[in-house]
């Protein structure tokens, strides 16, 4: 059996898309003859409540914060363990540290690495020229050094194509990452909410400028409805800009997706408002229509690559507003329509089987160029 060593994400006891991608793909990659090892920012209190099948590495005694200097820190040493543990395969989240990825690369290892989205792009880090710059060197290294460079969208491999003249492989994300049936004691958690079936519509995201929650606050002033917004607000200057901007049609709550409420909240909603902007194929997404929930979208080609026809799109919060207006007067077979198809999509795409299949193959030398 094989070994292989994901390094880059928190670990499976932490939230996020390369965290889910972690708990997800361990099991399903054992059926190909791999064995996954993982490094954790977790201690291993947290590891008490929930059986992983993995091999998890706990860095830390006790729960810790981890700053982004020290994350850089953390890939390091998560790939001086993969060669401690005798990783075949090294597998990357991301590109921000890649250069870390040069150990096993000399030391002979084959290396993977999933390049995420746009990063540099992003907004947060257009105010520090020097983090900027970074992230470019660090993607400009996913060209140079021989790695196996995989994208889970395709229009970020045409991106990266483009870009840098790089090939890439599309193995995209799953949805089908939990299970859910609704049932009659939901009604309580709705109500301890002091929500109701289909009387509001959430979004579920971090509380960072990247993801312009104050847009989103600021339109539904104007609009006859209320949105959940799922996630915690952090005491950072843009959470506290968020604090000022709560009105009475918005209602927070801060609970993470290991708790069983996160998709009850999420399932009776009457559509998810999706507002990432950079980024590939969002996890996040791809959960809300395994769940059957219509989506409106800010209009970017990572959501239409997923979505099609199949939803709503914006591009400000006048048209969101008026999205929504078209929303609710859809015709109910339209919606239904919707749902059975990006179902289907999930099916036959955007699930974990899949999404092993494709991995183990790209392992095996059997990759598939976009």
């Amino acid at each position: 059996m094989k070994k292989v060593f994901i390094v880059g994400s928190k670990g499976p006891y932490s939230l996020g898309g390369y965290e889910t991608f972690v708990r997800c793909i361990s099991a399903e990659l054992h059926k190909y003859n791999f064995e996954v090892y993982v490094t954790s920012e977790s201690c291993e209190e947290d590891a008490k409540s929930v059986s992983m099948p993995m091999n998890i590495i706990h860095l830390f005694k006790s729960r810790k914060t981890i700053s982004p200097f020290s994350r850089i820190l953390y890939d390091l040493y998560s790939v001086i363990l993969s060669i401690k543990y005798k990783a075949d395969i090294v597998y990357m989240c991301g590109y921000n540290s890649a250069w870390v990825l040069i150990i096993p690369l000399i030391l002979g290892k084959k290396v993977f690495i999933n390049s995420d989205g746009i990063e540099w792009a992003r907004p947060s880090w257009s105010k520090n020229i020097i983090k900027r710059y970074y992230l470019i060197f660090n993607e400009w290294l996913m060209k140079v050094l021989p790695m196996v460079v995989i994208s889970d969208s395709k229009h970020i491999a045409s991106f990266l194509k483009i870009r840098l003249n790089l090939e890439s492989y599309f193995i995209p994300y799953g949805g089908d990452s939990f299970q859910f049936s609704p049932l009659a004691s939901d009604i309580n958690i709705l109500e301890k909410y002091q929500l109701g079936d289909k009387n509001y519509y959430f979004i579920s995201v971090r509380i960072v400028e990247d993801n312009y929650i104050d847009n989103l606050i600021n339109a539904f002033q104007n609009i006859d409805s209320n949105l959940v917004i799922i996630g915690n607000i952090p005491s950072t200057p843009y959470g506290k800009k968020i604090q000022r901007l709560l009105h009475n049609k918005i209602r927070v709550i801060n609970i993470t997706s290991m708790n069983p409420e996160y998709n009850i909240i999420r399932f009776y909603a009457k559509a998810n408002i999706h507002s990432h902007r950079f980024g590939g194929t969002s996890p996040n997404l791809l959960e809300v229509l395994y769940l059957g929930v219509p989506v409106i979208s800010f209009d970017t080609v990572y959501s239409r690559e997923v979505l099609g026809n199949n939803a709503l799109y914006y591009k400000t919060p006048e048209t969101l507003a008026e999205q929504i207006n078209v929303f609710e007067n859809l015709p109910q077979q339209t919606v239904e329509r919707w749902r059975e198809l990006n179902r289907e999509n999930i099916n036959r795409l955007y699930n974990w089987r899949e999404v092993a299949r494709r991995t183990a193959e790209a392992f095996n030398n059997r990759p598939v160029i976009v």
